[in-house]
């Protein structure tokens, strides 16, 4: 467990950890709580082993051992301030014989002068220097908060501890695909976005896609990604606002294409029985206020009701924690990307971004995998939960075929987007 530590200490409690960590933990009272806790009994062990070790090799001070005598009974006694002063004068005056008397171990016995003066500089008990021990004491309390965060990190980025031999084959047939960002769309074709179109024409092409779900005002489940539609379809609505009825009036991109339901397009991707199983897909659950149970069921509703393959993401934590809870067999996944330089992500409050850069939610989630922004993936964080806690990496989203086969490269499948690369991936 000690190795543990140091490697996470190592790892996450450096600078960065400072930078990214510090705001979310202290944002959150269980999380202050936790750090404290963590941080002062680890202190306290730390505290008192780095003491003793430093002690061990301070200077000490040495006082002279007082002397003691036989009394008429042949009990050993400390010899008070008169008593030293006559052995004094006596080994003055009795130099020439140079043997003075003493008492060891209860009997009398002569010594030399010299070995009397050898006695006055016996050892007393090592008493360190106050400011060192203060040093002592400062380097083993910040070896215990530098610890204490170091476990509080590793508790936080932690994901799903599983021997599961389904999710295991699961993932293994998974990560031998290339998967397109909202279907394979091309806008010059008239193709956009998460559009039926898109989709058939990724499943036609052998990749998997990537799509957005989001739950309308009347409960159904509809593909598209932004929950505010003015980009998509020019209008000033929002999707959970609208009921399906209402969506279906509009056009995405200026096109024919409409918003799909989500189970018109796992109808793209559904097995027929006999034909090559077709390529699975990710499906990231779009949450919003506070819908993330609700939108989640209903997902994993329809995906019940369609012979298709498929792992669950979502940048909310609470819709994985959902799955967490009621459905443990789904390939799950955590998104998250570095927030604090992304500029679309502005509603954010501070903490809330290094929370999600550090992906402190995977102590919610418990994720198999992390979905993390290819250009942000050298990311302390990353390291820690995929290179050093197990974890899947999948990376988004990739824009050249260079970046993919790197990504590949890495072991980590990719979601691409603007370009048409092969269908096999490099990961076998």
């Amino acid at each position: 467990m000690s190795s543990f530590l140091k490697r996470m200490a190592v790892n996450a409690a450096g600078l960065t950890l400072g930078r990214y960590a510090t705001k979310a933990a202290l944002a959150s009272p269980a999380a202050r709580k936790m750090i404290v806790t963590a941080a002062s009994k680890t202190a306290r062990a730390l505290g008192g082993a780095a003491h003793k070790t430093i002690v061990k090799r301070l200077p000490v001070v040495s006082l002279p051992a007082r002397p003691s005598f036989l009394d008429g009974f042949g009990v050993r006694r400390p010899a008070d301030g008169a008593q030293i002063a006559l052995i004094d004068a006596e080994v003055v005056g009795t130099r020439d014989s140079a043997l003075v008397p003493v008492a060891v171990d209860d009997k009398p016995v002569a010594v030399s002068d010299e070995s009397v003066a050898k006695s006055e500089l016996a050892v007393a008990p090592k008493k360190a220097h106050p400011v060192l021990k203060g040093v002592a004491l400062a380097a083993g309390v910040t070896a215990g908060v530098v610890a204490g965060a170091a476990a509080f990190t590793a508790f936080a980025v932690a994901p799903r501890f599983s021997g599961n031999k389904a999710l295991r084959a699961h993932w293994d047939e998974f990560k031998k695909y290339r998967y397109a960002h909202r279907g394979l769309h091309d806008i010059k074709q008239g193709i956009p976005e998460n559009s039926l179109a898109a989709f058939r024409r990724a499943a036609e092409h052998g990749f998997g896609s990537e799509l957005d779900v989001h739950l309308t005002a009347d409960g159904q489940v509809v593909v598209v990604h932004d929950s505010h539609l003015q980009r998509l379809c020019g209008v000033d609505c929002v999707v959970e606002d609208c009921t399906l009825e209402q969506l279906r009036t509009y056009r995405l991109l200026n096109t024919e294409a409409g918003i799909p339901t989500f189970a018109e397009v796992l109808s793209c991707y559904d097995w027929n029985g006999e034909d090559e199983l077709p390529a699975p897909l990710i499906v990231e659950v779009k949450t919003y206020g506070g819908n993330a149970a609700a939108v989640t069921e209903q997902v994993m509703k329809i995906l019940d009701r369609h012979s298709v393959r498929a792992a669950v993401e979502s940048f909310d934590p609470m819709a994985l924690r959902w799955l967490r809870v009621h459905r443990p067999e789904v390939l799950r996944g955590q998104l998250a990307e570095n927030f604090l330089t992304d500029d679309t992500t502005s509603d954010l409050s501070a903490p809330k971004k290094a929370a999600g850069t550090a992906l402190f939610g995977n102590s919610l989630s418990r994720p198999d995998f992390i979905a993390y922004r290819f250009e942000d993936r050298k990311n302390p964080f990353v390291d820690l939960a995929c290179n050093k806690m197990g974890a899947h990496l999948v990376t988004w989203t990739i824009t050249s075929e260079a970046d993919l086969i790197t990504s590949e490269m890495e072991g980590a499948p990719g979601i691409f987007e603007g370009f048409v690369p092969t269908v096999r991936s490099l990961i076998r």
